[in-house]
């Protein structure tokens, strides 16, 4: 199963407080075999993070690699250096399949340009490959063609970004509860609808 650190506060802080320095941070999470509950977190990670101090401010330094954040030197060194009052970090943890993708692509989180919403998902949804063909209708033209990766979370994604009328504007909590209530009625109705549990 993945694992999501998210922060928000009103102080910033150095991101490497958060990833590495604490016994149960998200990077030791990762390779822990005493913090997992079956699986090691070995396919790939990724950030977004948010401070006031940088250039533009409304745009996070986002950071993905299919590498083990655990040996990534550049991820430890940039956490160092980088400070934020908001960040959603993510490890992505796959069942060990020959059928897993294990790319950056489908290293969460998953962010398209220029818009305003950033999303991590824990789990998985069985059968997402069936679901496709229908998913794809309820995908808007100009949000489909940013999907680029093949997991349940990025379709989830590119779902929950065509319920707003644009995503490169600015988003309500309101709008963001309704656009996510609607994107899960989609989803229910689309696994109904194949007879998937």
């Amino acid at each position: 199963m993945c694992r999501v650190l998210t922060y928000l506060g009103k102080n910033e802080i150095p991101i490497s407080k958060l990833l590495f320095e604490s016994d149960n941070s998200l990077i030791h999470q990762s390779y822990d075999p005493k913090l997992m509950a079956h699986i090691q977190n070995l396919a790939g990670f990724g950030m977004a993070a948010w401070t006031q101090n940088s250039f533009k401010p409304e745009n996070p330094f986002l950071y993905k690699t299919e590498q083990l954040p655990f040996f990534d030197k550049n991820l430890y060194a940039l956490s160092q250096k980088i400070t934020a009052n908001c960040l959603l970090a993510h490890v992505r943890g796959v069942d060990y399949k020959t059928e897993e993708t294990v790319v950056q692509q489908n290293a969460h989180p998953f962010m398209y340009k220029d818009f305003k919403l950033a999303l991590a998902h824990n789990g998985s949804l069985a059968d997402i490959i069936k679901m496709r063909p229908l998913l794809m209708n309820e995908i808007k033209p100009e949000v489909a063609q940013y999907i680029k990766g093949t997991t349940d979370s990025e379709w989830f994604y590119a779902v929950l970004m065509s319920q707003f009328e644009d995503p490169t504007k600015p988003i309500s909590l309101e709008q963001a509860w309704d656009a996510l209530y609607q994107t899960f009625v989609i989803f229910r109705r689309i696994r109904e609808t194949l007879g998937i549990e």
